[in-house]
Formats: structure tokens, C-alpha cells, sequence
């Protein structure tokens, strides 16, 4: 008896969780609740679909990572509403200086991270001036780190089965990343120097 209730439980739960998502759109789900950014998982699942179709069309991209400076303070002074606040502002910038092209997702609990398709270091640099400047005037200040990224050749994905092909591509991001992330930190530590 007990295991029929827990199997009408779960089914119960999961029917509630559709109907949710039917009412309030799929979006939901694949979007920060502070900020409406994508979360971590939709901007990885949505950024290699990007990277596959940037490669199919011998384009570029670039990745940003960025990270408010100095958040954990305001937190401590003010509390989590001023802290969401500033996620809040922050978002409506970047979303604002971003093209609807670019993929924007709330990466961790201050980071923000950017894929940029068609776009080469120099265009990215410039886009990171941008948000900086519109930040600024806002007195919200943030670090970043940016990278091109250097896309596998066609020839490098040929004979791939489709698993393989995941894989390398998963590993692909998270190297992008990684990189994006060491520059943020560089960015990080001269901003504190200052």
C-alpha cells in the first residue's frame, strides 16, 4: 500500500509540474527567478546548439564571463532584496546592450555569463565598454573575462557518432568557460588593486 501511495504521490507531483509549466509557459523553467536570464542549464543546452550552428556556418563567437564586484557587501549592509535589486538592475543592462542574438544566463549566484555568435575579441571587448559604462551610471561595478572562441573545423567533427559529437562539444563549452573564467578572475583582482 505504501508504495502505490508514493508511486500516486510522484504522479501527483508531476502533474502539478505540467500543469505549471502549460499555464505559465516552458520558459519558466529555463529562466533565474531573480533576474528572468536563462539558468545555468538552458544558457549551456541553448550556447551549444549556438556553438554547433556558428561551426556549420564557418562563423565565430565569443564567451564573457562576468561577476559583480563587491555583491556579498551590499548583502551584508543591506540585505538579499537590495542584492536581488542589483541582479535585477544589472540583468535589464545587459539585456539592454545585448543583442536579442546574444544568449545571456545567470551562471552562479553573482556571475552572468554571454555568448556572443558573430562576434570576434575586439567586437566582445566592445561590448564589454558598453555594459561597463551603463553600469557605471548606475554605480554597480563588474568584472569580466572574455574569450573568442576558436571552433573545431568541420573535418575535426567528421565521423563523430552522435554521442561523441555531444561530448566533445560539452567539453568544448566547459574549456570556453574555464578560459573566460581565469581572464574574469585577472579582471577581478585588478579591479581590487584600484
Amino acid at each position: 500500500m505504501r508504495s502505490h501511495k508514493s508511486i500516486v504521490s510522484r504522479l501527483s507531483s508531476f502533474i502539478k509540474a505540467v500543469a505549471f509549466v502549460l499555464k505559465n509557459g516552458s520558459d519558466t523553467v529555463l529562466r533565474d527567478s531573480v533576474t528572468t536570464l536563462y539558468n545555468k542549464g538552458a544558457f549551456r543546452e541553448l550556447a551549444l546548439q549556438e556553438l554547433k550552428s556558428v561551426t556549420r556556418n564557418s562563423g565565430l563567437a565569443s564567451l564573457i564571463m562576468a561577476d559583480m564586484n563587491d555583491l556579498k557587501k551590499a548583502n551584508d549592509c543591506f540585505g538579499h532584496l537590495e542584492e536581488d535589486r542589483l541582479l535585477r538592475v544589472s540583468a535589464r543592462i545587459f539585456l539592454d546592450i545585448l543583442r536579442e542574438s546574444d544568449i545571456v544566463g545567470r551562471y552562479g549566484g553573482d556571475e552572468f555569463i554571454v555568448l556572443l555568435p558573430g562576434t570576434n575579441l575586439i567586437g566582445a571587448e566592445e561590448v564589454i565598454k558598453k555594459l561597463r559604462a551603463a553600469l557605471a551610471e548606475k554605480s554597480i561595478e563588474w568584472s569580466f573575462g572574455v574569450v573568442e572562441a576558436v571552433l573545431p573545423s568541420k573535418e575535426d567533427l567528421m565521423g563523430l557518432s552522435r554521442s561523441q559529437l555531444h561530448k566533445k562539444w560539452e567539453v568544448f563549452l566547459e574549456d570556453l568557460i574555464a578560459e573566460a573564467d581565469k581572464l574574469l578572475y585577472k579582471d577581478k583582482l585588478l579591479s581590487k588593486r584600484h
